[in-house]
């Protein structure tokens, strides 16, 4: 039953999709997700003085240039604490240029961090 829902609305999201296109038919978009992507937080906080810019980090370095030759978009994700390192912990210093390329590049929470496991059983507690 579920994996049928699942089809159906998979299946109408694409016919809408045709329907109604949102960019022009030579116009390709890519869209590309990460998960765990906390760790380029903990290289642009060790390397805050050694980074000009967030795109000095390797990893961002490579999606920027894939974007700027594919028009790629990425969401990252991301915990909020891994391995000692806390999100809130992270430097600022590189703010600037996430907003200036926010079109393109986004951030999501992923989990509170690696260990956690989420109940999906409607209840909405959460385990460890």
């Amino acid at each position: 039953m579920k994996s049928a829902l699942i089809r159906s609305l998979c299946g109408t999201f694409l016919l809408l999709g045709l329907l109604f296109p949102v960019f022009s038919e030579n116009q390709r978009i890519v869209h590309f997700s990460i998960d765990d992507a906390i760790i380029v937080f903990q290289n642009l906080t060790k390397n805050e003085e050694k980074y000009n810019s967030a795109f000095d980090e390797p990893l961002l370095n490579r999606l920027k240039k894939l974007h700027d030759k594919y028009g790629l978009k990425i969401t990252m994700y991301v915990f909020y604490d891994y391995g000692g390192f806390c999100i809130a912990d992270c430097t600022e210093k590189f703010a600037p240029d996430f907003m200036r390329n926010s079109q393109w590049l986004k951030f999501a929470y992923h989990a509170y961090n690696g260990t956690v496991v989420f109940d999906n059983t409607g209840g909405g507690t959460i385990k460890q």
